[in-house]
């Protein structure tokens, strides 16, 4: 019988008749005249012994905690927000018993807390943490935790337990006041500046190092420079620095976005001449421009899941969060693994890039295709670059190209250890 089941496989793997789990198993129910249960059963060991040996281990997951959020910034790549989606513990659970399992023998793992707001859901992120550091002491292996949040419902005990687990926070923080309540108001209305201000004294206790991830919008680009140095005189260290995406940027507007972040790379140099300990991601990798020839996509699929609220596995949050929250590309559940292969091939697949303008774009050796939701977003495949996007890679380019000029060895001085998100 076994010897029938391999041969039905692989004539089926070679006729291109099967891309997923639920392709193996109404296979075997009629060519081997196997039940219901026996045939889904060598089909999960078939995809297991698929996953083992064609693609990479997971290093990294992503747990997006809620669906539900208090703030509704108007950018959000969340497509909509539900109050009664929610991660429960069990679900929280399996999705870490899932990433030791699929990381094989990798060492060093992250967990990354998404949502929505992930400290509307600080209980089930306690338990994880807790969990998951006994599971690698058990295991030999270490996790580090890692979330992104607006900060506003950050509070002592909260921050007390970052800290004492190591978990790395970073704020969703556009800026000064007027920049930040622009787009970041909570659901009555309201800005969400003050809110922050009022607890960062109480977080630069517990976490000196802070880093802020800096949405860009056409309306407020020209005050980057200043939304920087105001961030920076507030105590913050590290930047996470872009324009909003699924916006169509103009010519124009870029134009005021590269001369802003030109004055950035400016300040910085002098900022780090004075002894300065910071960072700014977009600068990073400056010495080789030209690193990614033959790459195409991201980590998403590749070492990195996400795992939605009810359990269902996805590449990466904002692919998640494109039709309403129902994403793309799901790669499949918390109850049978990583099942769908033909997905997540296609999210890896060098090959992809070839059918797509990138092939003869002059920059496709220093680009990787663009973000794949954004490309979905806008051109309904995921290969398909969006093309306000590709004008801004083309920006991010010539910034690096100007930092590199402009900064020399100076980047070396931050301090990489710290940044971790």
């Amino acid at each position: 019988m076994l010897e029938t089941i391999a041969r039905v496989i692989g004539e089926a793997v070679k006729a291109g008749q099967i891309a997923t789990l639920r392709d193996v198993a109404p296979l075997l129910m009629r060519d081997c005249q196997l039940g219901e249960a026996d045939a889904l059963a060598v089909a999960e060991a078939v995809s297991r012994k698929w996953q083992d040996r064609f693609f990479p281990p997971i290093s990294r997951i992503e747990l997006f905690l809620t669906e539900n959020c208090n703030l509704r910034c108007d950018y959000c790549f969340v497509e909509g927000k539900n109050a009664l989606g929610s991660m429960s513990w069990d679900t929280a659970r399996q999705a870490v018993d899932l990433l030791f399992r699929e990381s094989r023998d990798q060492k060093d793992l992250s967990i990354f807390f998404m949502g929505g707001e992930p400290f509307l859901r600080f209980d089930v992120m306690r338990r994880v943490v807790e969990y998951a550091t006994e599971l690698g002491k058990a295991q030999g292996k270490h996790a580090k935790f890692s979330v992104t949040t607006n900060g506003t419902l950050l509070t002592e005990e909260s921050l007390a337990f970052c800290a004492q687990h190591r978990m790395m926070i970073l704020l969703s923080l556009d800026g000064a006041q007027e920049t930040q309540d622009r787009h970041r108001k909570t659901a009555g209305g309201q800005g969400s500046f003050q809110m922050i201000m009022d607890r960062l004294p109480l977080m630069k206790r517990y976490q000196p190092w802070m880093g802020a991830r800096m949405t860009v919008t056409p309306d407020a680009v020209g005050e980057i420079a200043a939304n920087v140095r105001f961030l920076v005189e507030h105590g913050f260290n590290y930047f996470i620095i872009g324009p909003a995406s699924g916006i169509d940027w103009s010519d124009e507007g870029l134009e005021v976005y590269e001369a802003q972040m030109r004055q950035v790379v400016d300040e910085h140099r002098e900022a780090l001449a004075k002894g300065a300990n910071l960072r700014i991601d977009l600068l990073r990798e400056l010495e080789n421009l030209r690193d990614k020839v033959g790459v195409w996509g991201c980590q998403a699929g590749r070492h990195s899941i996400t795992v939605a609220c009810n359990g269902d596995i996805h590449a990466c949050s904002k692919m998640l969060g494109l039709n309403d929250l129902d994403g793309i590309y799901k790669l499949g559940d918390l109850a049978r693994g990583i099942t769908e292969t033909g997905a997540r091939a296609e999210l890896i697949g060098m090959w992809a890039k070839r059918n797509t303008r990138c092939m003869t774009c002059e920059l496709a050796d220093s680009c990787s295709g663009g973000c794949f939701a954004t490309n979905y977003a806008a051109t309904g495949s995921i290969y398909d670059p969006c093309e306000s996007e590709c004008r801004v890679v083309a920006r991010n380019l010539s910034i690096r190209r100007y930092a590199s000029q402009v900064l020399g060895d100076a980047h070396g001085r931050e301090d990489t250890e710290a940044c971790t998100v």
